[in-house]
């Protein structure tokens, strides 16, 4: 089940916790980084996210090897493989379908009320934070915090690019001004 962004918004204002409910009585939480500290000190990082399939909606470690290996029908799937190992192109295809993924399981989380949300970013494991504190990139639909949004949008590789780039601001100004004298 993919939805549209307007739909995703739609969810979570919904879902938004009332004034009689808090987000700690909230069944959904965000997935947060797991490292081992000692005396202040990062000592190992542990890799333990997951990310969900596109296809079948099975978390996995390893989602690349997952699809390959079960979703080799899938004509998404078979076009990754035919670019070269350690391609820009081939990272950009897996990405996509790793954020197609996790979008759709965010979304069955959210309407359903319960379960774990997956973040492209995850915060550290001291720092609170809510489901309400993220929103998906319109472009590449990974979640982002709303406060770090506006930086991924800059340099997202699924942004479409534009040829002729709409100006506005003082640059519009100028040209108004030149072209009414």
């Amino acid at each position: 089940m993919v939805i549209s962004q307007s739909e995703y918004q739609k969810l979570i204002s919904s879902a938004a916790p009332s004034d009689a409910a808090t987000s700690a009585e909230s069944a959904v939480t965000v997935q947060t980084v797991s490292n081992v500290v000692l005396n202040k000190k990062l000592v190992k990082r542990i890799w333990d996210k997951k990310n969900y399939c596109l296809f079948c909606g099975q978390p996995s470690k390893t989602l690349s090897r997952h699809m390959l290996q079960k979703h080799n029908d899938e004509v998404e799937v078979l076009a990754v493989p035919s670019r070269g190992k350690s391609t820009s192109e081939r990272r950009r295809m897996w990405k996509s379908l790793t954020n197609r993924g996790n979008f759709s399981h965010n979304c069955k989380v959210v309407s359903s009320g319960t379960g774990e949300v997956v973040v492209a970013k995850r915060s550290g494991k001291g720092k609170t934070v809510t489901v309400f504190d993220y929103v998906p990139c319109p472009y590449c639909q990974g979640m982002y915090s709303r406060y770090s949004l506006y930086r991924h949008k800059k340099r997202c590789q699924a942004r479409p690019s534009e040829k002729n780039p709409q100006r506005t601001g003082l640059y519009l100004f100028h040209a108004l001004c030149c072209i009414t004298y």
